[in-house]
């Protein structure tokens, strides 16, 4: 392994042996040459450790490690501290990514002396095989007309400009590091305060308008598919974002989008048919946060204002608030 390397890649891997040598070989196949390949086995319990050790014996600037299962998110936070990369990529064990993705991301990075760089995606249905191409991954619509931005350059909001996963993005090591950022370990959206984070905080941010990665859904074995529908770990995620954007000073930039970041969480697991009894939990975590309950409710007019297009969002929660009493006088 190298003392320095350009980009160190970072996949947690869990149970993903049906996919996991397409993601490998996909790294295997790129046209630079100076990057490290870090696998970080979350207690998995089908081949995939061996699959794992398969291919450390036979490629030099790959590694893995072994930890007990403790979520994706403390799997990149063990990832990052045995990497060497100028650069961070984080992919998901069942994704992967085309041959010149990170030579072209690298390059892009390094010519604009970004902390961030975003770039466009691909969605692979696992039962369908369809492919399509989404546009949230880079949502051109809440882009500056500029190559080199922060959040003070975007219309409305820089959380907007793509989605927080960080599987679409090459983040500057030292810029990680020097803010602290590291990922919540969450049963879920344990990528929400980090990625967010680093779009506020980031001074350089820049984008690639190409699709470099292939996102797999529907798949059993894939993060998104073992999310936990009852849990609210959202909110979690959001206040994690709340803490680092206060202790930085910034909350009075980005309060209204944490707002409306909540208002989409909880009427998505509201909307998954999740029971009445963990409803009222979810609503009851919302409401013991005074910054969320006094935004919402005291603000929800001047909020469904700001954003026409999340109204509906906002209303329905304030209605759900309602419906299990949880108003107080204001």
């Amino acid at each position: 392994m190298r003392n320095t390397c350009d980009i160190s890649v970072i996949v947690p891997v869990y149970n993903s042996a049906r996919f996991l040598r397409q993601t490998l070989d996909s790294l295997l196949l790129q046209t630079i040459e100076n990057f490290e390949i870090i696998c970080v086995d979350d207690g998995s319990t089908d081949d995939s450790s061996k699959i794992l050790s398969e291919y450390r014996e036979r490629y030099l600037d790959f590694s893995s490690v072994v930890q007990k299962n403790q979520g994706p998110g403390a799997a990149r936070n063990r990832g990052m501290s045995e990497a060497s990369g100028k650069y961070f990529l984080f992919l998901d064990s069942d994704d992967f990514i085309e041959s010149t993705m990170l030579e072209k991301a690298f390059f892009k990075a390094r010519e604009t002396d970004a902390d961030v760089t975003i770039f466009d995606g691909w969605i692979l249905d696992q039962t369908s095989q369809e492919i399509s191409g989404p546009a949230h991954y880079l949502n051109h619509g809440f882009l500056p007309d500029l190559e080199i931005f922060n959040f003070r350059d975007v219309d409305r909001s820089v959380f907007r400009v793509t989605n927080p996963a960080p599987w679409n993005k090459l983040f500057k090591s030292s810029f990680i590091k020097e803010n602290d950022l590291t990922f919540q370990t969450l049963p879920n959206c344990e990528d929400i305060s980090f990625t967010y984070s680093a779009l506020a905080l980031a001074k350089r941010i820049t984008t690639l308008d190409q699709r470099l990665i292939t996102y797999r859904t529907n798949n059993d074995a894939s993060i998104s598919a073992n999310l936990n529908k009852s849990d609210s770990s959202a909110i979690a995620a959001i206040c994690g974002l709340y803490d680092t954007l206060k202790k930085n000073d910034m909350l009075h930039h980005f309060i209204d989008d944490l707002l409306v970041l909540v208002a989409q969480q909880a009427n998505y697991y509201i909307g998954i048919s999740i029971s009445h009894r963990q409803q009222e939990k979810l609503i009851r975590e919302i409401v013991e946060q005074n910054w969320i309950y006094h935004g919402l409710v005291v603000n929800q007019v001047e909020l469904a204002q700001k954003y026409p297009g999340e109204k509906k969002r906002i209303d329905s929660l304030i209605d759900t608030i309602n419906k299990f009493g949880l108003i107080r006088e204001r």
